[in-house]
């Protein structure tokens, strides 16, 4: 892999036959017998040449436990596929025996069918769903909706779920979708128990339900912004999935000291592309459909100007850079083209009087034909509207702000009662930037929420 625009998959991938062979202690040929008879779990990524195969270390080890343990007890894991459950014919037939009990001929028949149907539902009915997976020390356990375990997988250290910018509103840690035709989970993993910052660059894994382990990326990608060089260690910030095909997903990364940002996509052959890198964090992804095309929002905020960003990326131009006026902010090794559209939203009163504080996009998605975003409460929230035309329609103060600004009054850091506040009658200017217009103003009345000037 290239380190300025690529990532590289981690240390535990075996990158063709004779590696694989290698480590398995057999042939090749053996190995690729395997394969084919015994199911070993093998990748392969499409290239200019054609195709190239490679393992997991884990999978490989997990298939050959496996082969080599004695079939399950009750206290371990449970069947990936298959389960007993009582249905109410069961229970009839059941009660018909009893009533049966002293014809032997229909009782011996009854008993019969009882256990074929037992046996079937026991061999045969599928698992519920997956629903959530949950981190357990070195294990991530996948639960269905009763809670029980369907597999795990364990990571062999310490791990935990990423945290996006609110860890306490954070939905689920993962992301189901589709790679190559088949249903998987995208699930981003901390190399360090919750709260705690790692050494290591996270790293993202694509589980089939089953658990088989289809794609590990760790990030190495090397960045210099003005005379700075950021090599990591990366960590995951937000992720979301293609809502044009069902293989692409995109994830984001940001530097462990604060900035840079990058997003990564992968699609459903395990190709890493850097679409997009800005100059402070990305913290909210989401994909937003207009006129038929396909393009990803980054939501976070710009270090140069300081202000909540919301970036639009087209996803069939060249590899994106956030804009810049002061060279320190410009970052190279991701790529130099333009995005479709950049948006930084106003700075408030509670922002102010936090000092130093950072607006952020907390979350971005879609509302009908509309983008919403959502600012981070902890330095004041609001709903800002954009739409198709990439106008904004409205931004809006919600009532965690009020109830920040009262917090903020009774400290002394804020002179004037919510009731007073100038938020809420002045105008919102949103400075705006495209490759073709530069930076320009469009005003937002804050009575009307609607554009007033331009």
């Amino acid at each position: 892999m290239i380190a300025d625009d690529r990532l590289s998959v981690s240390a535990d991938i075996l990158n063709g036959w004779k590696e694989i062979a290698v480590y398995l202690d057999r042939s090749v040929r053996s190995v690729q017998r395997w394969e084919t008879e015994l199911e070993l779990p093998i990748h392969r990524v499409r290239t200019a040449d054609g195709q190239t195969v490679y393992a997991v270390r884990e999978e490989l080890d997990a298939w050959r436990r496996a082969r080599d343990l004695p079939p399950q007890t009750d206290d371990a894991a449970p069947d990936t596929r298959y389960h007993a459950v009582a249905s109410p014919v069961d229970d009839g037939l059941r009660r018909r025996l009893i009533g049966f009990a002293g014809l032997f001929a229909l009782g011996t028949f009854a008993i019969g069918v009882v256990t074929g149907i037992w046996a079937t539902t026991r061999f045969a009915a599928p698992r519920g769903a997956v629903e959530s997976l949950v981190f357990a020390g070195q294990r991530l356990e996948a639960r269905d909706g009763l809670g029980r375990v369907a597999w795990t997988h364990d990571f062999r250290h310490l791990a935990s779920a990423y945290e996006p910018v609110d860890a306490d509103t954070m939905r689920k840690p993962f992301t189901e979708m589709t790679l190559n035709g088949e249903a998987i989970f995208i699930v981003p993993v901390r190399a360090a128990p919750a709260g705690e910052k790692p050494t290591t660059s996270d790293a993202v894994y694509a589980f089939t339900r089953e658990g088989r382990v289809r794609l590990v990326v760790s990030p190495t990608t090397v960045l210099f912004c003005g005379r700075e060089r950021y090599e990591g260690p990366w960590f995951v910030s937000a992720l979301a999935p293609s809502r044009a095909t069902s293989n692409r997903v995109w994830v984001a990364f940001r530097h462990h000291t604060w900035w840079p940002s990058f997003v990564l996509e992968i699609d459903g052959h395990g190709a890493q592309t850097v679409r997009y890198v800005q100059s402070g964090w990305i913290t909210a992804l989401t994909a937003w459909m207009r006129a038929s095309r396909e393009y990803l929002v980054a939501g976070g905020v710009m270090n140069e100007q300081a202000r909540a960003s919301v970036t639009l990326i087209d996803l069939d131009g060249a590899t994106a850079r956030s804009p810049f006026t002061d060279p320190q902010f410009a970052c190279v090794g991701g790529g130099s083209g333009a995005p479709a559209q950049v948006s930084l939203l106003p700075r408030l009163d509670v922002t102010e009087a936090k000092q130093n504080a950072y607006a952020l996009v907390q979350y971005a998605s879609v509302a009908g034909s509309q983008l919403k975003i959502s600012l981070d409460e902890r330095a004041g929230s609001a709903i800002a509207l954009i739409g198709p035309d990439l106008t904004f329609s409205s931004f809006v103060l919600s009532d965690n702000y009020w109830a920040l600004h009262r917090t903020l009054e009774q400290q002394n850091r804020i002179n004037h009662t919510a009731e007073q506040c100038p938020e809420r009658t002045r105008s919102y200017a949103i400075e705006q930037w495209t490759a073709a217009t530069g930076w320009y103003s469009q005003v937002l009345s804050h009575a009307s929420s609607v554009p007033v000037s331009q």
